[in-house]
């Protein structure tokens, strides 16, 4: 037993080790959206609103019920919410040694190890909004652990945690199949029992794939992708295979947005990577008795765990190319680990030690380097551009930077760029428009006010933003009805009621000026300018 605490302080060592970066680290990508600047988290009364589909992005209530207990903790200081991830990742990683060894996988500390350093596994970890993945994949591991007891009461608790698991992230929802390929690894083959065991598991998976493809449409605002054949779509999906197993096996340029794919007059080579990514699996069938269990197993898995991603499902969130991105593979890269460590088992024990620690040390000095990149947003959309000079995205997040810094043109290089790469994105041109207006530009800001209500008809802030440029340079008739479009799409936004009031009290409507700022009070009580912006128009009003 003390040996084995050895061994599990030596991965929690490392591991902290390789992520010292992070720990210093600040809020990235998304990190505002989903918690600094996200009012269920950071208001009391929005616990329960986090438990209903359709007010956030994800439906995944555990892992903001996290963050809403952690706001309450720490606030906005990033440091608790990095360590938190971290040590979220460990437990994850001893959890699969845990698994492996169940399974009697050789070199299965190993796998835990290299998993727990894995370059590719900085984004789920160094960025809070990943916390999807880390926490999930606890609620993963002791799922199957559970499983793996094999007797009634383990079954249910497993049932219980895979439940916690799915409202972390829906990401393992091929878990289910996980479960039957572990039971064939154990047995050589699937039995009635264990097709009767995994049915609660299914059906748990198949009501959450259905909210996630719910809830997406929601959030897009959209209904299906672009429809490509299925047979196309299988082509596609061996190129995004094979991908994440290079990035697994060589985890080398890492990036926040990789470049996109030309899929539009697919030749002969495009159909290579599925059917060769067929061809290995039909091979370690076929020597599935001796040698190719092990690769079945390991490849079978890595393919199950990425099959929501693969692009295989005409899925909302699937376009013309498919989107890859490192988080994407957290859990499927435990399968192309443990193939490694097993593999490294075989060789002679100097050869073996000697490439176990190069292989360490070359994934500890990546992650950290990794981790380094994720400690703010303009290193990490800097170092994007510098791997990928076309990726749209990076030019829109640095520009968002260089505008908190009130560096406007800086920031309105960024966001044109932006839309040279794509013009049609609403937020890019929302954000452009905004940054015109600071600098007093409200003419040139109007058309990407009209051209982001354009292509999101059901964008609120652009309606607010578009009527205060009007009403800023005096034009609080035009205003009005922008205002209005804006509260019919969010009533909840006091800023827009108060605004709104202003407008209208310009154009002596003093009853419905005095109505929103009423509202806008109502809304956020504890403001100042709302309540003098009521009380003035109650006293012009009498």
């Amino acid at each position: 037993m003390s040996r084995r605490w050895g061994w599990a302080g030596l991965l929690v060592v490392l591991t902290i080790a390789v992520y010292i970066p992070a720990l210093s680290a600040g809020f990235i990508w998304d990190d505002d959206v989903l918690l600094t600047e996200n009012l269920l988290v950071r208001t009391t009364s929005g616990l329960g609103q986090l438990w209903i589909p359709s007010k956030t992005i994800d439906y995944y209530p555990v892992t903001w019920t996290s963050f809403w207990i952690e706001y309450r903790l720490w606030g906005l200081d990033a440091t608790g919410y990095h360590v938190t991830n971290i040590l979220l990742h460990i437990l994850g990683a001893l959890l699969v040694w845990q698994i492996l060894e169940r399974l009697r996988v050789r070199g299965a500390w190993f796998a835990a190890l290299l998993f727990a350093i894995h370059p590719v596994n900085v984004e789920s970890v160094a960025w809070i909004a990943e916390r999807k993945n880390t926490l999930s994949l606890v609620f993963y591991a002791l799922t199957v652990l559970y499983f793996l007891r094999d007797n009634r009461r383990s079954d249910w608790i497993a049932v219980g945690m895979f439940l916690l698991a799915l409202l972390s992230k829906t990401a393992g929802v091929m878990l289910p199949a996980v479960l039957l390929l572990c039971s064939w690894w154990q047995r050589g083959t699937i039995h009635r029992r264990d097709l009767f065991r995994t049915i609660p598991f299914f059906a748990l998976a198949a009501v959450f794939a259905a909210i996630t493809l719910w809830s997406q449409s929601w959030a897009t605002g959209s209904g299906a992708a672009i429809d490509r054949s299925l047979v196309f779509r299988l082509g596609a999906a061996g190129h995004v295979f094979w991908f994440y197993l290079f990035k697994a096996i060589a985890p080398v340029r890492l990036m926040a947005v990789y470049p996109l794919w030309n899929f539009d007059s697919p030749g002969l080579v495009f159909w290579l990577p599925t059917f060769s990514a067929g061809a290995v699996l039909a091979v370690g069938w076929g020597f599935r008795k001796t040698w190719g269990n092990a690769g079945v197993f390991g490849l079978v898995y890595f393919g199950l765990m990425l099959f929501p991603v693969l692009g295989i499902l005409n899925a909302p969130y699937s376009g013309r190319s498919p989107v890859v991105t490192d988080h994407l593979q957290y859990l499927a890269l435990i399968g192309i680990v443990s193939l490694v460590a097993a593999g490294l088992t075989k060789l002679p024990a100097p050869v073996r030690l000697s490439l176990g620690v190069a292989i360490v040390l070359l994934f500890g000095v990546l992650t950290w380097q990794r981790a380094v990149v994720h400690q703010d947003q303009e290193k990490l959309w800097t170092d994007t551009l510098a791997k990928n000079p076309a990726a749209g995205k990076a030019h829109f997040m640095l520009g968002v930077v260089y505008e908190k810094r009130r560096d406007f043109e800086a920031a309105i290089t960024h966001y044109q760029a932006a839309l040279q790469l794509n013009s049609n994105t609403a937020t890019v041109h929302n954000n452009l428009a905004n940054t015109l207006a600071k600098l007093g530009r409200r003419a040139a800001a109007l058309p990407h006010y009209a051209e982001a209500i354009r292509l999101k008809p059901n964008f609120p802030d652009a309606q607010r933003n578009w009527a205060n440029a009007l009403s800023q340079s005096g034009q609080h008739a035009a205003a009005i009805p922008h205002y209005t479009a804006a509260l019919q799409l969010n009533p909840a936004d006091a800023q827009a009621h108060n605004n709104l009031g202003v407008a209208l009290a310009a154009q002596q409507q003093l009853p419905e000026a005095c109505r929103h700022f009423t509202e806008a009070a109502r809304l956020e009580p504890g403001n100042s300018e709302f309540r003098d912006n009521l009380a003035k128009c109650r006293q012009a009003g009498q």
